[in-house]
């Protein structure tokens, strides 16, 4: 009965909201007629592969992830293929970047509207050997249609949003069937396997298998750094990651006080929804600071305030700053990844909100690569110490250094998982189609 329901409600969200919005962006030039086919189903032309396997990835940060996992693969099988499908456009563009440096590697195509009959469909044409979606993509149409298929899908470097865990157990057993699909679960460490447990994951079919993020490769330093070094010089910088408002503005009157003792420091504002970089650029203003976005910033620029209104630059701008602040955490949002910042070798300071990334939030804190503040006041207070003591700085950074690259490997865990998955793998249903009655 649920999945009737849930498959009736994608129907009626994807015919009344989703293709009618899509259709209004193609229509002001802001999306490709392309990206309407994909989402009702076509992938277009694509070289025929016998050995493809099929990773998915919704976000720009889980593409990055899944590219660590693509070197793997190929390195691992010498017969693989790998296709990438993406979930919304900054994936789609890493994505591209991705398949552009590799000639095993096809894609990206856009994820089809969570349909069954028409990710039947869609997985027939592409035939792939084993399907991989990356962290926190639970998609029970396709979880159902892989299974229907007998194409073995896994879940790698699994994660679950603790505030997420309560809405999924109320339909637990939904999700029990959903999850019994997959053939096998990585999560990225033991708080996350016993997430996907609780909201229904089989016994036996979750294991720890690591963070791929632990071997995402650098994306393109030298460059990045240079033009990073051409804005900022040689003064501090504050790195406020992936932020949510009111917390922007508790960082902003922070920083503004900080000022008067530390003049060379400067401010770097990620927001976790870019789009909100204009309205966060007068906020600055007004507090006579000089604001600008990071997108037509030029070398040589006077500005207190960076914005970082494109997607892509949080990795060389973690490698750059001097103290990285993770948002979402004064926000009561359960925090962003906390994993980027540690790669990068910096002192993280997160508020009292870590739930969505609590094990690795405990452990940098058990090593002292992370300080844990409690509101505005003692955010500041807690800046002022670091900037004081540039010693410590550099020791919770070599900390935090140490605790991500304590992981590394995880990626060729995860190939040597999906090829093993193969031996079991029965034909795919070629000749079956789906009825009428099915496409939703």
């Amino acid at each position: 009965m649920i999945r009737l329901l849930y498959s009736g409600l994608v129907s009626i969200a994807v015919w009344t909201i989703l293709a009618p919005l899509t259709a209004v962006r193609i229509a002001l030039g802001r999306s490709p007629l392309e990206a309407l086919r994909q989402r009702l189903g076509s992938p277009g032309s694509l070289r025929k592969s016998p050995r493809r396997f099929l990773l998915h990835a919704v976000s720009l940060g889980e593409m990055s992830a899944a590219e660590a996992l693509v070197s793997a693969l190929l390195e691992a099988d010498s017969e693989a293929t790998v296709l990438l499908s993406a979930g919304n456009r900054q994936a789609f563009e890493k994505g591209s970047r991705i398949a552009a440096g590799r000639g095993r590697v096809d894609g990206p195509v856009l994820l089809p509207w969570d349909r069954f009959g028409v990710l039947l469909t869609w997985l027939r044409r592409l035939e792939p050997v084993a399907v991989a979606v990356v962290e926190t993509e639970i998609w029970p149409n396709l979880f159902f249609a892989c299974r229907r298929l007998q194409i073995p899908l896994a879940i790698v470097s699994g994660r679950l949003e603790a505030s997420d865990v309560a809405r999924y157990r109320l339909a637990r057993p939904f999700f029990r069937k959903v999850l019994s699909c997959a053939a096998w679960i990585g999560a990225q460490d033991a708080a996350e396997a016993e997430r996907f447990e609780a909201i229904g994951a089989p016994p036996g079919l979750v294991t720890v298998a690591g963070n791929l993020k632990a071997d995402v490769p650098d994306a393109d330093p030298a460059s990045s750094s240079a033009r990073i070094e051409r804005l900022s010089g040689g003064d501090l910088l504050l790195l406020a990651a992936s932020t949510h408002w009111p917390e922007e503005r508790s960082l902003v009157r922070v920083f503004f006080r900080l000022r008067d003792a530390f003049p060379s420091l400067r401010l770097v504002l990620a927001p976790r929804d870019s789009g909100r970089a204009a309205r966060l650029a007068r906020m600055v203003r007004r507090r006579r600071l000089r604001a600008f976005p990071w997108s037509s910033a030029l070398a040589g620029a006077n500005w207190d305030v960076l914005i970082l209104d494109e997607a892509g630059w949080l990795l060389p701008f973690y490698r750059r700053a001097d103290i990285a602040f993770v948002g979402g955490t004064l926000a009561d949002r359960g925090g962003h990844n906390l994993f980027e910042p540690a790669a990068g070798g910096r002192p993280i300071v997160v508020g009292p909100h870590t739930e969505n990334f609590q094990d690795v939030a405990e452990r940098l804190e058990r090593a002292g690569a992370l300080a844990r503040v409690a509101d505005e006041l003692s955010l500041e207070d807690c800046l002022r110490a670091l900037l004081e003591d540039p010693a410590r700085r550099a020791a919770m950074g070599r900390a935090a250094f140490s605790v991500a690259t304590g992981g590394r490997g995880s990626s060729r865990l995860y190939a040597e998982s999906l090829r093993r998955l193969l031996a079991d793998r029965a034909p795919v249903a070629k000749s079956r189609r789906p009825r009428r009655a099915q496409r939703r």
